[in-house]
């Protein structure tokens, strides 16, 4: 089987070399994965389905999770993914363990809005769409993507002055994806370019989409057994197969791929100034991060 790789060397030799928050996290993760006596592995959901909270999956999970991204993406042992998320949710967890499940090298980047400044060779890179945007801003920030072979974007909406900024762009492949903590990432995706698509489909056959009752999606995963799980989503069903995004139902506000409940800040926000006046904090639409949290008094 092949093995993991970082950078081009081995996971030791990498550690070595480093000394950040970063990298001793990674490396707890590898110990943890290479302990045969560990099989439950934590995550941090982000609030797809709710609000957060702990969620554990098994050794077998998320190999079979890594093996239907890397069939979807097409991906072989000792392919490169850039790591630019963070290691607090499963967007930049399932990344190394992907790697470590299937072989690939490696590639940690420090998270930021800004991950890389020169062109950097990769097969697969995630990013969010705020970052993503911020990049192409720059100068010379498409020069950053050249050799790039695929984008996954998600973890928030896509905002349209980015989709301008790709339109016709025949390299790399550009991914909006679904996904959730709960199914160990994207469960959908749809094309962004070379010729996009409008509506997200499956990632492979194992999944099976619906509407509840209250008309958001609900989501079927054969592979991680888990049946009729119900999103906050509204969606237009196209099938089992297929679905049209179309909001949030609740007032969660994303921004930047960061969840904001309006509830919460009810305790956080104690100021004088606001004492006996009547205020909330909505969602309002930002051209770079899709939305940011206002508050109104």
């Amino acid at each position: 089987m092949a093995r993991l790789s970082i950078c081009g060397a081995s996971p030791e030799a990498w550690f070595q070399s480093q000394d950040s928050d970063q990298a001793r996290e990674i490396q707890a993760m590898v110990e943890a994965w290479n302990n045969p006596s560990t099989d439950r592995f934590a995550f941090q959901s982000s609030g797809t389905t709710g609000k957060r909270k702990t969620l554990w999956f098994s050794r077998t999970q998320i190999i079979a999770s890594a093996q239907r991204t890397h069939r979807w993406l097409g991906m072989r042992p000792g392919n490169r993914w850039l790591l630019a998320l963070p290691l607090h949710y499963v967007a930049g967890r399932m990344i190394v363990y992907r790697c470590l499940a299937e072989g690939m090298d490696l590639w940690p980047l420090e998270p930021s809005l800004d991950p890389w400044q020169e062109a950097l060779e990769a097969d697969a890179v995630s990013l969010t769409p705020s970052m993503m945007l911020h990049m192409l801003k720059q100068v010379g920030g498409e020069k950053r993507f050249k050799h790039i072979q695929q984008v996954l974007l998600g973890g928030e909406p896509m905002p349209q002055s980015l989709q301008t900024m790709i339109t016709g762009w025949k390299k790399p492949t550009v991914w909006h994806t679904y996904g959730m903590t709960e199914t160990l990432t994207q469960v959908a995706a749809r094309r962004l370019c070379p010729n996009p698509d409008l509506e997200f489909k499956r990632v492979d056959d194992s999944l099976e989409f619906g509407v509840s009752e209250s008309g958001t999606l609900s989501v079927t995963d054969h592979l991680l057994k888990l049946y009729h799980l119900e999103t906050k989503d509204a969606v237009a069903l196209s099938g089992p197969e297929a679905f049209v995004w179309k909001g949030r139902i609740d007032q969660v506000i994303n921004s930047g791929g960061i969840k904001w409940y309006p509830e919460d800040w009810k305790t956080e926000l104690v100021h004088p100034w606001l004492e006996g006046k009547h205020w909330q904090v909505v969602g309002q639409n930002d051209p770079s991060f899709g939305e940011v949290p206002v508050l109104l008094v």
